[in-house]
């Protein structure tokens, strides 16, 4: 009888053991799948033009961003010096809101304080979030100590200036030298066509082209 109790307590300990492994498996995949990107790690275009691969954004306008790496952080974008496009991250439980049920005051309360322009802040994630009809950006997460973590609207973050990425070219500062120097160059051709009717001496040609070269 004792014998017969012995093995039945033996296979009640077995299958406890089975159920135990399976519920630890289950637990796992399930936790695989929620984390688990099917599109990370194969080349990809995002709809801005960048390119993702594996654990790093190669920037369209020159540059790159790896997760685990250290980004720095520029000036804030708005009058006065907050971070327009640096915020508290939408999934982050510290994320401010309105209770009024409108947007006043939320940017402000969500923006990155003022006190970490120019240091650096560790790449943690980054995600492209949008639907097909609205268009997607292009999200940075990012952690600079604290408990919250901060989201960077990428493209528009490099555009003004709150995110600071080696190798990269502003496109709107490339256009402003270009008419620039556009610019000047028909302004000397306009003096050139002075000195050559004789409006104007050498020496009334050369200051004037030196003031403009200044």
């Amino acid at each position: 009888m004792l014998y017969l109790q012995g093995v039945k307590n033996k296979q009640t300990i077995i299958i406890m053991k089975k159920l135990l492994l399976l519920l630890t498996l289950s637990i796992g995949l399930s936790s695989f799948a929620q984390n688990y990107n099917p599109n990370r790690g194969k080349e990809q275009i995002s709809d801005q033009g960048h390119t993702i691969e594996k654990r790093t954004i190669k920037i369209k306008q020159g540059g790159e961003i790896t997760i685990g790496d250290d980004v720095l952080i520029g000036d804030g974008a708005s009058p006065d010096g907050t971070f327009r496009y640096i915020q508290v991250n939408e999934a982050s439980m510290f994320r401010g809101t309105n209770t009024g049920g409108t947007h006043y005051g939320v940017q402000q309360a969500n923006a990155l304080p003022n006190k970490y322009a120019g240091l650096k802040a560790k790449v943690v994630d980054f995600q492209e979030r949008g639907n097909r009809k609205t268009g997607y950006k292009m999200f940075v997460i990012v952690g600079v100590g604290e408990v919250k973590r901060y989201q960077i609207d990428l493209d528009s973050a490099l555009k003004f200036g709150e995110l600071i990425v080696e190798g990269y070219v502003n496109p709107n500062k490339e256009t402003k030298t270009q008419n620039t120097n556009s610019s000047l160059a028909d302004e000397i051709k306009k003096l050139n066509e002075l000195k050559e009717s004789g409006i104007l001496t050498e020496e009334e040609y050369q200051k004037a082209k030196q003031k403009l070269l200044e």
